[in-house]
């Protein structure tokens, strides 16, 4: 009784255990703290959020794979502990406010990566959040009538690898009333257009019942023109508010696709089946595609309305067909379908159209690594990270899953479902050391060629690696020889853009996996995405970039200087 008294005694009074942080709490951890305000007027802003995400690029394993998260106080500060050392980007979200990464010089930045050593604490972080700008209006026809449903897009010319093209900045559906709001808009000058087509769904089909023709809502453009070209630019400032804006709705004659699609591979009637209509050419923007679903049974029907003339592609963007066991009713075998066919809307509607759709091309592939006689990948071998997938050239349109095979650890791959049609050949997750040195389809090379696959017909696909891959590292500055942080540096072979990192918190920058060649690295101060693959504005800019040989198995380091960003927006107004 007396031990037992004693030993309750000396529990009671032994101090508590402080939690332990997760993880191995003999490694020193990692700490930052900062501050959120409003660029606007200095103000703390509470509530907001930080996220510390890891970096993860290629097969290159991180050094954590744990994201951090973190909110502001009531003086906008925060605060993170016990974070493990490794590379992260940290980001900053508030309602009312854009996004904004760390060490971006605008919202559509990357910003920096941070690389934290073990034990070490950053300090003083601040974010400065502009303030969203919010735009008002009203959508109504040719009456002045209210028009409900439709759906808004402010849209921007921006660079899609290198192609001036619309895309879009914001969108939204007018109300009821035909009243809407667009926010989350960064500044900029904007054109407006409206779209009263919905994406039909739950495969319902309508057809013409009168013998007048019906006209049909077109995408119109603010305030009421249907092209861009003659649309009236909206000019948004940084938090702005824009009221009172109307847009009115044009009518004209449109027509219908309707048919049927047909599976030709034999199985049983396709499920979730969808499929998509799109321009043929020119920009395509987020009212080009039209969606159609189908209705359910033997005949699988489809219909898109409001169609205007022209040339289109219609294709899946999904469809599937399962086989199951009439015995229990489970699924045996899930086959992936694919279609694609070219058709013309002139001055009618097209009917009766069959939409074939079957198994498409298989393509089995593998990994060989330079050496190696057999299909087995020596060291470096391809992990399981290592991917290869089919893309259209980027000036063709498309809008769907493109073919994607992940390597197994022997190296072999196979692709499913491709559509007869003209790819090019990409890989992410190479391993450390290597890189693409050839690519072959049924016995020829294609290193750096379209994959033509229009006739139908599939072959082996061979990748070749290399482990002599060389790498580059670097730092920028700026004209006084000051390392700069959180600007995008691009390395290019030729006309091609190889690869895009942003500097870290010292200004450097560090490109792997590396064939052979003549290289030219630029860092831009602050460039709109896919300016810079425009060759035109690329070559104002050569003298300033700096330029490096690489051999196999090559380790260069070179110093870029920065290219300010007065003189970026000089060539650019010109293209723009």
């Amino acid at each position: 009784m007396l031990v037992h008294l004693l030993l309750t005694t000396l529990l009671a009074q032994a101090p508590p255990t402080a939690p332990q942080p997760a993880g191995d709490p003999s490694e020193p951890k990692c700490t930052l703290e900062g501050q959120v305000v409003s660029a606007a007027s200095g103000a703390p802003l509470k509530h907001a959020t930080l996220r510390l995400q890891p970096v993860i690029q290629g097969a290159t394993q991180p050094e954590t794979r744990t994201a951090y998260t973190a909110s502001t106080d009531a003086e906008g500060k925060f605060s993170m502990q016990h974070v493990a050392a490794g590379t992260y980007t940290l980001r900053a979200d508030r309602a009312g406010y854009i996004g904004q990464n760390y060490g971006a010089r605008s919202a559509t930045m990357a910003g920096s990566r941070l690389k934290l050593d073990d034990g070490q604490s950053m300090k003083d972080l601040v974010f400065k959040l502009v303030p969203q700008a919010m735009i008002f209006g009203k959508v109504i026809d040719d009456d002045g009538e209210p028009v409900s449903g439709v759906r808004l897009q402010m849209q921007r010319w921006a660079f899609v690898n290198g192609k001036k093209q619309l895309r879009p900045g914001g969108n939204g559906n007018s109300q009821a009333d035909g009243t809407f709001v667009i926010g989350n808009l960064t500044a900029g000058r904007y054109f407006l257009s409206a779209d009263a087509n919905p994406i039909r769904m739950g495969g319902v089909i309508e057809q013409e019942a009168g013998k007048t023709p019906m006209d049909g809502f077109l995408t119109t453009y603010y305030p009421n023109v249907l092209d861009v070209s003659s649309a009236a630019p909206i000019q948004v400032s940084a938090g702005a508010e824009l009221r009172g804006v109307e847009i009115h709705l044009r009518r004209g004659r449109t027509y219908e696709v309707r048919g049927r699609v047909e599976n030709t591979s034999g199985g049983p009637a396709p499920q979730g089946v969808n499929l998509i209509l799109l321009p043929k050419t020119g920009d395509l923007t987020i009212f080009s595609a039209r969606n159609t679903a189908f209705t359910q049974g033997k005949n699988l029907l489809f219909q898109f309305k409001n169609v205007l003339p022209g040339s289109y592609v219609l294709q899946t963007q999904y469809a599937q067909s399962t086989v199951t066991d009439p015995a229990t009713g489970d699924a045996t075998r899930t086959t992936q379908l694919t279609g694609r066919m070219e058709i013309t809307v002139s001055d009618g509607n097209i009917e009766n159209l069959v939409f074939p759709i079957g198994p498409g091309i298989e393509i089995a592939g593998h990994v060989i690594t330079e050496g190696n006689p057999s299909p087995q990948p020596q060291s470096p071998a391809p992990q399981q990270s290592f991917s290869v997938s089919l893309r259209p050239p980027a000036q063709t349109v498309f809008f769907g899953p493109m073919p994607y095979g992940q390597a197994s650890s022997e190296g072999n791959f196979r692709l499913h479902a491709v559509a007869p049609d003209i790819y090019e050949v990409s890989t992410f997750g190479n391993p450390d050391g290597t890189y693409v040195k050839a690519i072959r389809f049924a016995g020829q090379d294609v290193t750096g060629k379209t994959l033509d696959l229009t006739s139908g017909s599939g072959g082996d696909l061979e990748i070749v690696l290399s482990p002599n891959a060389a790498d580059v590292s670097g730092v920028v500055r700026n004209e006084n020889g000051e390392a700069v942080a959180g600007v995008s540096v691009q390395l290019f072979l030729g006309d091609e853009l190889k690869q895009n990192h942003n500097t870290d918190q010292n200004g450097g920058f560090h490109f792997t996996s590396l064939a052979p060649g003549n290289y030219r690295i630029y860092a831009w101060e602050d460039i709109e995405p896919g300016m810079s693959q425009d060759p035109d504005f690329r070559k104002n800019f050569d003298g300033k970039s700096a330029t490096v040989k690489l051999e196999e198995k090559g380790h260069e380091s070179v110093e870029a200087k920065l290219i300010p960003k007065d003189a970026i927006e000089t060539e650019a107004a010109k293209i723009r």
